[in-house]
C-alpha cells in the first residue's frame, strides 16, 4: 500500500471528476478500546480510487478557498453540479458517525455545521469534529470551490439538520440522510 502525501496544492487548479470525488474516503484511527480515536500525528489517511493511500493533514481550511463563485444561499435543491460535494461529505460522515457508535443528534448536527461555516480553523478536540473538518478539507483540496460556495454548502446541511428537528434528542437528520449512506460503506 502505497501513501503520498496530499499537499495543499495536489489536485489545483483541476478537481477530480465527480465520480472519483464521491469515492474519497476517510481512514479512521481506532484507539486500544476500538472507539473512535483521534488521528496520531496531525495526518488522516484517505483511500482514493484505485486502493491509493493518500495522507491528508489536517492544516488550515482558509488557505484553500479558491474561486469566487456565488451560488446564492441554495433556498431550495442545490444545482446537480453540487450534489457530489454533498456526497462526499455526508458518505464520510456517516462513517464518522459509524465509528463513534452512537446516534448523531440533530442539535449535535446543528453546532457541527454551524461551528464548521464560522470557524473553520477552529481548534477542536472532538473525533467529530476533528474528522468533519478534514471532510470539509478533502473536499477544498479536491474541487476548488470558493468560500462562499463553502459557507452554502454548511448552510445547506444546517437547515437540513434543522428542518424536522423535533427535540433534543432527535436524531432525524442521521435516520433520514445518512442513514442512506451507512449502507454504501
Amino acid at each position: 500500500m502505497n501513501e503520498l502525501t496530499l499537499p495543499d496544492t495536489a489536485l489545483a487548479p483541476t478537481s477530480l471528476p465527480a465520480s472519483e470525488l464521491i469515492m474519497l474516503r476517510l481512514m479512521l484511527a481506532r484507539g486500544p478500546d476500538g472507539s473512535l480515536a483521534l488521528p496520531p500525528g496531525g495526518a488522516i489517511p484517505v483511500l482514493a480510487p484505485g486502493g491509493v493511500v493518500l495522507r491528508l493533514d489536517l492544516g488550515p481550511i482558509r488557505t484553500l478557498f479558491r474561486g469566487t463563485r456565488d451560488p446564492g444561499e441554495f433556498a431550495g435543491a442545490p444545482p446537480a453540479e453540487y450534489d457530489p460535494l454533498f456526497a462526499l461529505l455526508e458518505i464520510n460522515l456517516a462513517a464518522i458517525q459509524k465509528g463513534l457508535g452512537k446516534p448523531l443528534r440533530d442539535d449535535d448536527a446543528l453546532k457541527l455545521f454551524g461551528e464548521m461555516r464560522r470557524r473553520p480553523d477552529g481548534k477542536f478536540q472532538s473525533p467529530l469534529y476533528v474528522y468533519f473538518r478534514a471532510a470539509l478539507r478533502l473536499l477544498l483540496l479536491a474541487r476548488p470551490t470558493s468560500e462562499r460556495e463553502y459557507d452554502a454548502v454548511l448552510q445547506r446541511l444546517e437547515r437540513s439538520a434543522r428542518t424536522f428537528r423535533t427535540d433534543g434528542a432527535s436524531t432525524w437528520y442521521q435516520d433520514k440522510v445518512l442513514v442512506d449512506f451507512l449502507g454504501r460503506l
